[in-house]
């Protein structure tokens, strides 16, 4: 919060890694539309953040892990903007569910040509969008693919499914109610 009130001041904060910015005088609805935007994002961060404890021994913590997907990076895709990522988030599912689909057939039919094209696809859409882990599970299918190496191609989907599955849970809150029928495992 700021008393300068100028774009420029504005730009200049968001571009000194600043997640938002609201200027004086503050007025209830301007409130109200952060907490909206960013609200979300933060009680994902707090949940996320919580250890998973070890089921192999009582009382044992896990490392924490990367989350699989970078929401401070899809919310700026969405430009910050809830109804455009719920948007995102829809069409996201629904995208890489067919492409999954698309690579099962493709790794079944030993066609590598296919494989490595639809790997790339997924891998770019999915490093725009910020999922950290599944991205480079596909540029591995990728690369083998391209190599003519097709032996790891399955046991590569396998964990891209496995990937893609919790990044489904992860962002189920965000999908918008028309696309949440699309939340299913890749068929």
């Amino acid at each position: 919060m700021t008393a300068s009130a100028m774009q420029s001041d504005r730009d200049r904060c968001l571009a000194a890694g600043m997640d938002d910015y609201l200027a004086k005088p503050i007025r209830p609805e301007d409130i109200r539309q952060v907490v909206e935007r960013w609200g979300p994002v933060v009680q994902f961060a707090i949940s996320s953040a919580t250890p998973a404890v070890s089921a192999d021994a009582p009382g044992n913590v896990d490392p924490p892990v990367e989350p699989a997907v970078d929401m401070k990076r899809l919310l700026e895709f969405a430009e910050g903007d809830m109804g455009n990522l719920r948007e995102l988030v829809s069409l996201y599912v629904q995208q890489t569910t067919q492409q999954l689909n698309q690579l099962r057939a493709a790794v079944a039919a030993g066609h590598a040509a296919e494989v490595r094209r639809v790997a790339h696809s997924c891998a770019g859409a999915s490093a725009t969008c910020g999922m950290r882990r599944i991205t480079p599970l596909l540029r591995q299918m990728e690369a083998r693919a391209e190599a003519g190496e097709l032996a790891e191609l399955p046991r590569l989907l396998a964990e891209a499914e496995e990937e893609f599955r919790r990044i489904q849970l992860e962002l189920q809150p965000f999908l918008s109610s028309e696309g949440s029928s699309s939340l299913g495992s890749p068929a």
